[in-house]
Protein backbone atom coordinates (compact mmCIF):
# COMPACT_ATOMS: atom_id res chain seq x y z
CA UNK A 1 0.00 0.00 0.00
CA UNK A 2 1.56 3.22 -1.06
CA UNK A 3 2.01 6.13 1.83
CA UNK A 4 -0.85 8.94 1.97
CA UNK A 5 0.41 12.34 3.40
CA UNK A 6 -2.31 14.12 5.06
CA UNK A 7 -0.25 16.73 7.30
CA UNK A 8 -0.42 19.89 4.97
CA UNK A 9 -0.60 21.91 7.46
CA UNK A 10 2.60 21.43 8.74
CA UNK A 11 4.26 21.70 5.49
CA UNK A 12 2.99 21.06 1.76
CA UNK A 13 4.98 18.99 -0.76
CA UNK A 14 6.68 20.85 -3.06
CA UNK A 15 5.56 21.62 -6.34
CA UNK A 16 6.81 20.00 -9.43
CA UNK A 17 6.39 23.57 -11.34
CA UNK A 18 7.88 25.40 -8.41
CA UNK A 19 11.10 22.98 -8.50
CA UNK A 20 11.72 23.31 -11.89
CA UNK A 21 11.88 26.93 -11.00
CA UNK A 22 14.23 26.44 -8.28
CA UNK A 23 16.25 24.70 -10.42
CA UNK A 24 17.73 27.41 -12.76
CA UNK A 25 19.25 28.97 -9.65
CA UNK A 26 21.14 25.76 -8.44
CA UNK A 27 22.59 25.10 -11.60
CA UNK A 28 23.26 28.40 -13.73
CA UNK A 29 22.32 31.90 -11.60
CA UNK A 30 24.21 31.75 -8.54
CA UNK A 31 25.07 35.53 -8.08
CA UNK A 32 24.64 38.24 -5.17
CA UNK A 33 21.97 40.10 -5.64
CA UNK A 34 23.72 42.66 -3.88
CA UNK A 35 26.53 42.68 -6.51
CA UNK A 36 26.24 45.43 -9.40
CA UNK A 37 28.02 42.76 -12.11
CA UNK A 38 25.28 41.02 -14.39
CA UNK A 39 25.33 37.80 -12.33
CA UNK A 40 24.45 39.82 -9.14
CA UNK A 41 22.00 41.63 -11.46
CA UNK A 42 20.28 38.76 -12.14
CA UNK A 43 19.68 37.65 -9.05
CA UNK A 44 18.36 40.66 -7.96
CA UNK A 45 15.85 40.68 -10.90
CA UNK A 46 14.97 37.12 -10.00
CA UNK A 47 13.95 38.82 -6.62
CA UNK A 48 12.15 41.60 -8.14
CA UNK A 49 10.04 39.13 -10.44
CA UNK A 50 9.59 37.19 -6.87
CA UNK A 51 8.63 40.05 -5.19
CA UNK A 52 5.78 41.13 -7.97
CA UNK A 53 4.48 37.58 -7.57
CA UNK A 54 3.88 37.46 -4.05
CA UNK A 55 1.99 40.81 -4.05
CA UNK A 56 0.00 39.47 -7.20
CA UNK A 57 -1.42 37.02 -4.75
CA UNK A 58 -1.55 38.33 -1.31
CA UNK A 59 -2.17 42.10 -2.14
CA UNK A 60 -0.60 45.17 -2.00
CA UNK A 61 2.63 47.00 -3.76
CA UNK A 62 5.90 44.92 -3.97
CA UNK A 63 7.95 47.31 -1.69
CA UNK A 64 5.41 46.19 1.03
CA UNK A 65 7.18 42.84 1.29
CA UNK A 66 10.54 41.47 2.84
CA UNK A 67 11.90 38.49 2.55
CA UNK A 68 12.96 36.37 5.43
CA UNK A 69 13.62 32.71 6.18
CA UNK A 70 10.18 32.08 7.00
CA UNK A 71 7.04 31.98 9.09
CA UNK A 72 8.95 31.51 12.22
CA UNK A 73 11.48 34.57 11.38
CA UNK A 74 8.50 36.49 9.55
CA UNK A 75 6.69 36.57 13.17
CA UNK A 76 9.35 37.45 15.31
CA UNK A 77 10.40 40.00 12.98
CA UNK A 78 6.91 41.52 13.25
CA UNK A 79 6.36 41.20 16.51
CA UNK A 80 9.72 42.33 17.71
CA UNK A 81 10.23 44.99 15.43
CA UNK A 82 6.96 46.35 15.83
CA UNK A 83 6.70 46.50 19.67
CA UNK A 84 10.33 47.70 19.93
CA UNK A 85 9.75 50.10 17.51
CA UNK A 86 7.30 52.33 19.95
CA UNK A 87 8.93 51.52 23.18
CA UNK A 88 7.11 54.59 24.76
CA UNK A 89 4.10 51.97 24.47
CA UNK A 90 5.01 49.30 26.83
CA UNK A 91 2.06 46.55 26.05
CA UNK A 92 0.96 44.22 23.87
CA UNK A 93 -2.18 42.08 22.82
CA UNK A 94 -2.40 39.20 21.63
CA UNK A 95 -4.57 35.82 21.74
CA UNK A 96 -4.85 32.13 23.63
CA UNK A 97 -4.60 30.13 20.72
CA UNK A 98 -1.26 32.04 18.64
CA UNK A 99 1.33 29.80 16.83
CA UNK A 100 4.55 29.04 18.99
CA UNK A 101 6.48 31.43 17.31
CA UNK A 102 4.35 34.26 18.47
CA UNK A 103 3.82 33.35 21.83
CA UNK A 104 7.36 33.06 22.67
CA UNK A 105 8.26 36.50 21.16
CA UNK A 106 6.21 37.37 23.36
CA UNK A 107 7.42 35.88 26.44
CA UNK A 108 10.73 37.33 24.82
CA UNK A 109 9.23 41.01 25.15
CA UNK A 110 7.33 40.40 28.09
CA UNK A 111 10.77 39.36 29.95
CA UNK A 112 12.32 42.83 28.63
CA UNK A 113 9.59 44.58 30.11
CA UNK A 114 6.46 44.42 28.28
CA UNK A 115 3.15 43.85 29.42
CA UNK A 116 1.26 41.27 27.62
CA UNK A 117 -2.42 40.72 27.56
CA UNK A 118 -3.67 36.80 26.54
CA UNK A 119 -7.12 36.91 25.38
CA UNK A 120 -9.51 34.30 25.46
CA UNK A 121 -11.29 32.18 22.91
CA UNK A 122 -14.60 30.35 23.25
CA UNK A 123 -15.33 26.76 22.92
CA UNK A 124 -14.62 27.06 18.79
CA UNK A 125 -11.44 28.77 19.09
CA UNK A 126 -12.74 32.25 18.36
CA UNK A 127 -11.04 35.16 20.26
CA UNK A 128 -13.52 37.21 22.17
CA UNK A 129 -13.56 40.77 20.35
CA UNK A 130 -15.33 42.30 23.51
CA UNK A 131 -12.28 41.12 25.68
CA UNK A 132 -9.75 42.70 23.20
CA UNK A 133 -12.09 45.75 23.14
CA UNK A 134 -11.41 46.19 26.77
CA UNK A 135 -7.75 45.32 26.72
CA UNK A 136 -6.31 47.79 24.93
CA UNK A 137 -5.46 51.16 25.71
CA UNK A 138 -3.16 54.24 24.76
CA UNK A 139 -0.80 52.16 26.28
CA UNK A 140 -0.64 49.19 23.74
CA UNK A 141 1.57 49.08 20.95
CA UNK A 142 0.73 46.03 19.44
CA UNK A 143 -2.27 43.78 18.79
CA UNK A 144 -1.49 39.92 17.40
CA UNK A 145 -3.91 37.84 16.09
CA UNK A 146 -3.84 35.31 13.66
CA UNK A 147 -6.27 34.77 10.77
CA UNK A 148 -6.29 30.77 10.66
CA UNK A 149 -5.62 28.46 13.15
CA UNK A 150 -3.21 25.83 12.34
CA UNK A 151 -4.33 23.21 14.86
CA UNK A 152 -8.65 23.53 14.21
CA UNK A 153 -8.35 25.86 10.86
CA UNK A 154 -10.68 28.38 12.60
CA UNK A 155 -10.44 31.48 11.05
CA UNK A 156 -10.40 34.45 13.38
CA UNK A 157 -12.29 37.99 12.91
CA UNK A 158 -9.30 39.58 11.57
CA UNK A 159 -10.80 42.88 10.45
CA UNK A 160 -12.70 43.23 14.05
CA UNK A 161 -9.76 42.98 15.70
CA UNK A 162 -7.94 45.23 13.71
CA UNK A 163 -10.39 48.08 14.02
CA UNK A 164 -10.21 47.95 17.53
CA UNK A 165 -6.18 48.21 17.30
CA UNK A 166 -6.66 50.99 15.04
CA UNK A 167 -9.34 53.03 17.50
CA UNK A 168 -6.20 52.90 19.85
CA UNK A 169 -3.12 53.81 17.95
CA UNK A 170 -1.61 50.44 17.94
CA UNK A 171 0.04 48.58 15.12
CA UNK A 172 -1.54 45.34 14.14
CA UNK A 173 -0.09 41.89 13.09
CA UNK A 174 -1.51 38.65 11.45
CA UNK A 175 0.46 35.87 11.06
CA UNK A 176 -1.60 35.01 7.55
CA UNK A 177 0.22 31.62 7.29
CA UNK A 178 -2.54 29.45 7.23
CA UNK A 179 -4.88 31.69 5.32
CA UNK A 180 -2.82 32.20 2.23
CA UNK A 181 -3.80 29.69 -0.35
CA UNK A 182 -7.16 28.60 1.11
CA UNK A 183 -9.07 31.64 1.63
CA UNK A 184 -9.25 34.85 -0.17
CA UNK A 185 -6.60 37.40 1.20
CA UNK A 186 -6.29 40.86 0.21
CA UNK A 187 -3.66 42.99 2.53
CA UNK A 188 -4.22 45.96 0.58
CA UNK A 189 -8.08 46.15 1.66
CA UNK A 190 -7.48 44.35 5.01
CA UNK A 191 -6.84 46.70 7.64
CA UNK A 192 -3.09 45.55 9.32
CA UNK A 193 0.38 47.00 9.44
CA UNK A 194 2.31 43.82 8.89
CA UNK A 195 1.00 39.97 7.91
CA UNK A 196 3.58 36.64 8.18
CA UNK A 197 3.44 34.01 5.27
CA UNK A 198 5.72 30.82 4.82
CA UNK A 199 6.93 29.39 1.81
CA UNK A 200 6.58 25.73 2.37
CA UNK A 201 2.77 25.93 3.58
CA UNK A 202 2.21 27.25 -0.24
CA UNK A 203 3.94 23.95 -1.74
CA UNK A 204 6.94 26.19 -2.00
CA UNK A 205 10.40 25.30 -0.77
CA UNK A 206 11.15 25.80 2.61
CA UNK A 207 13.35 28.49 3.85
CA UNK A 208 11.96 31.38 2.44
CA UNK A 209 8.98 33.85 3.95
CA UNK A 210 7.71 37.01 3.46
CA UNK A 211 6.31 40.09 5.88
CA UNK A 212 3.79 42.36 4.58
CA UNK A 213 5.29 45.66 5.67
CA UNK A 214 2.67 48.40 5.38
CA UNK A 215 3.78 51.82 4.34
CA UNK A 216 4.56 54.18 7.00
CA UNK A 217 5.17 51.08 9.41
CA UNK A 218 8.79 50.76 9.98
CA UNK A 219 9.39 48.30 12.26
CA UNK A 220 13.22 47.89 14.46
CA UNK A 221 15.11 44.97 11.91
CA UNK A 222 15.75 42.06 13.71
CA UNK A 223 18.74 41.13 11.79
CA UNK A 224 21.80 43.13 11.11
CA UNK A 225 24.42 43.61 8.64
CA UNK A 226 24.48 44.61 5.06
CA UNK A 227 21.37 46.59 4.91
CA UNK A 228 19.56 44.18 2.31
CA UNK A 229 15.68 44.14 1.74
CA UNK A 230 15.76 48.04 1.97
CA UNK A 231 17.66 48.05 5.25
CA UNK A 232 14.76 45.89 7.00
CA UNK A 233 16.37 42.16 7.19
CA UNK A 234 20.50 42.03 6.37
CA UNK A 235 21.64 38.76 5.03
CA UNK A 236 22.16 37.26 1.47
CA UNK A 237 19.27 36.80 0.72
CA UNK A 238 18.11 32.98 -1.01
CA UNK A 239 17.19 33.57 -4.26
CA UNK A 240 16.54 29.79 -5.19
CA UNK A 241 14.23 30.04 -2.79
CA UNK A 242 12.24 32.99 -3.04
CA UNK A 243 12.26 32.58 -6.50
CA UNK A 244 10.52 29.24 -6.09
CA UNK A 245 8.35 30.65 -3.25
CA UNK A 246 7.32 33.32 -6.07
CA UNK A 247 6.23 31.00 -8.54
CA UNK A 248 4.28 28.95 -5.68
CA UNK A 249 2.43 32.52 -5.25
CA UNK A 250 1.65 32.53 -8.78
CA UNK A 251 0.17 29.06 -9.13
CA UNK A 252 -1.94 29.62 -6.17
CA UNK A 253 -3.41 33.16 -7.57
CA UNK A 254 -4.61 30.99 -10.26
CA UNK A 255 -5.76 27.30 -9.07
CA UNK A 256 -6.13 27.87 -5.10
CA UNK A 257 -9.79 28.51 -5.18
CA UNK A 258 -10.30 25.79 -7.45
CA UNK A 259 -8.08 23.29 -4.99
CA UNK A 260 -10.25 24.61 -2.07
CA UNK A 261 -13.55 23.90 -3.22
CA UNK A 262 -12.02 20.16 -4.28
CA UNK A 263 -10.50 19.90 -0.82
CA UNK A 264 -13.47 21.08 1.05
CA UNK A 265 -16.01 18.11 -0.20
CA UNK A 266 -12.98 15.61 0.48
CA UNK A 267 -12.79 17.43 3.71
CA UNK A 268 -16.83 17.26 4.60
CA UNK A 269 -17.20 13.34 3.66
CA UNK A 270 -14.75 12.40 5.97
CA UNK A 271 -15.77 14.29 8.92
CA UNK A 272 -19.21 12.73 7.95
CA UNK A 273 -17.86 9.46 8.40
CA UNK A 274 -15.60 10.36 11.44
CA UNK A 275 -19.37 11.63 13.54
CA UNK A 276 -21.09 8.21 11.95
CA UNK A 277 -19.21 5.39 12.61
CA UNK A 278 -16.91 6.61 15.39
CA UNK A 279 -18.16 6.20 18.75
CA UNK A 280 -17.11 9.05 20.87
CA UNK A 281 -16.45 11.27 18.08
CA UNK A 282 -16.59 15.18 17.58
CA UNK A 283 -14.82 17.82 15.37
CA UNK A 284 -13.00 21.12 16.79
CA UNK A 285 -14.25 24.21 15.65
CA UNK A 286 -17.30 23.46 13.49
CA UNK A 287 -19.92 25.23 14.22
CA UNK A 288 -17.83 28.50 12.69
CA UNK A 289 -16.08 29.48 9.74
CA UNK A 290 -13.06 27.16 9.16
CA UNK A 291 -10.65 27.08 6.00
CA UNK A 292 -11.93 23.92 3.77
CA UNK A 293 -8.30 21.95 4.14
CA UNK A 294 -8.28 21.34 8.41
CA UNK A 295 -10.38 18.68 10.05
CA UNK A 296 -9.39 18.64 13.86
CA UNK A 297 -11.22 15.64 15.40
CA UNK A 298 -11.48 14.08 18.78
CA UNK A 299 -12.43 10.37 19.90
CA UNK A 300 -13.05 9.54 23.75
CA UNK A 301 -10.91 7.79 25.25
CA UNK A 302 -8.67 7.26 22.58
CA UNK A 303 -4.73 8.17 23.00
CA UNK A 304 -3.63 10.43 20.30
CA UNK A 305 -0.11 9.80 19.64
CA UNK A 306 -0.69 6.10 19.94
CA UNK A 307 -3.13 6.83 17.20
CA UNK A 308 -0.95 8.64 15.11
CA UNK A 309 2.13 6.08 15.22
CA UNK A 310 -0.64 3.51 14.59
CA UNK A 311 -1.73 5.29 11.19
CA UNK A 312 1.56 5.47 10.44
CA UNK A 313 2.51 1.97 10.50
CA UNK A 314 -0.89 1.69 8.09
CA UNK A 315 1.01 4.22 5.78
CA UNK A 316 -0.78 7.50 6.68
CA UNK A 317 0.19 10.67 7.92
CA UNK A 318 -1.51 12.66 10.11
CA UNK A 319 -0.71 14.82 12.91
CA UNK A 320 -2.02 15.29 16.55
CA UNK A 321 -1.06 19.10 16.74
CA UNK A 322 1.42 21.26 15.53
CA UNK A 323 4.87 20.11 13.88
CA UNK A 324 6.85 23.29 15.09
CA UNK A 325 7.20 22.43 18.39
CA UNK A 326 9.42 19.48 18.27
CA UNK A 327 9.88 16.78 20.77
CA UNK A 328 6.57 18.43 22.70
CA UNK A 329 4.02 15.42 23.52
CA UNK A 330 2.08 17.45 25.86
CA UNK A 331 -1.47 18.20 25.01
CA UNK A 332 -1.88 21.12 22.63
CA UNK A 333 -2.43 24.56 24.35
CA UNK A 334 -5.04 25.61 21.26
CA UNK A 335 -6.90 22.85 22.48
CA UNK A 336 -6.90 23.55 25.92
CA UNK A 337 -6.94 27.48 25.74
CA UNK A 338 -10.75 26.22 24.32
CA UNK A 339 -12.10 24.44 27.03
CA UNK A 340 -10.80 20.97 26.41
CA UNK A 341 -9.37 19.63 29.56
CA UNK A 342 -5.83 16.99 28.83
CA UNK A 343 -7.60 14.03 28.38
CA UNK A 344 -10.19 15.07 25.79
CA UNK A 345 -7.04 17.43 24.13
CA UNK A 346 -4.71 13.85 24.15
CA UNK A 347 -7.53 12.43 22.46
CA UNK A 348 -7.54 14.04 18.79
CA UNK A 349 -6.17 14.10 15.41
CA UNK A 350 -5.78 16.54 12.84
CA UNK A 351 -5.93 15.92 9.32
CA UNK A 352 -4.71 18.36 6.76
CA UNK A 353 -5.77 18.10 2.72
CA UNK A 354 -4.13 19.46 -0.27
CA UNK A 355 -3.72 20.20 -3.88
CA UNK A 356 -1.99 16.64 -4.05
CA UNK A 357 -4.78 14.44 -1.96
CA UNK A 358 -7.23 12.23 -3.33
CA UNK A 359 -10.60 10.72 -3.14
CA UNK A 360 -8.82 7.36 -2.89
CA UNK A 361 -6.42 8.99 -0.18
CA UNK A 362 -9.31 9.93 1.85
CA UNK A 363 -10.94 6.18 1.61
CA UNK A 364 -7.34 4.77 2.71
CA UNK A 365 -7.87 6.94 5.90
CA UNK A 366 -10.74 5.77 6.48
CA UNK A 367 -10.22 2.20 6.56
CA UNK A 368 -6.81 2.96 8.28
CA UNK A 369 -8.77 4.65 11.11
CA UNK A 370 -11.29 1.67 11.45
CA UNK A 371 -8.31 -0.83 11.66
CA UNK A 372 -6.24 1.23 14.30
CA UNK A 373 -9.50 1.55 16.17
CA UNK A 374 -10.59 -1.92 16.30
CA UNK A 375 -7.07 -2.96 18.16
CA UNK A 376 -7.15 0.12 20.54
CA UNK A 377 -8.27 -0.07 23.93
CA UNK A 378 -9.93 3.46 25.42
CA UNK A 379 -9.17 5.01 28.51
Amino acid sequence: MGSVYLDYNATTPLEPRVRKEMEFFFAQSFGNPSSVHSHGREARAALDAARERVADFLGGAPSDFVFTSGGSESNNFAVKGAALAREERRHIVTTAVEHSSCREAFEFLRARGFGVTVVPVDSDGVADMDVLKNCVSEQTALVSCMYVNNETGVVMPIESAAEIAKECGAFFHADITQAAGKIPVDLATLSVDLASVSSHKLYGPKGAGVVFVRKGVVPEPLIHGGGQERGRRSGTENVAAIAGFGKACEIAHGESTADMKRVAEMRDDFESFVLSRIEGSWINGKSVERVANTSNFGIDGIDGEALVIALDIEGISVSNGSACSEGNVDPSKVLLAMGLGEEKAASCLRVSMGRFTKNADIEKLKNALEKCLARMERR
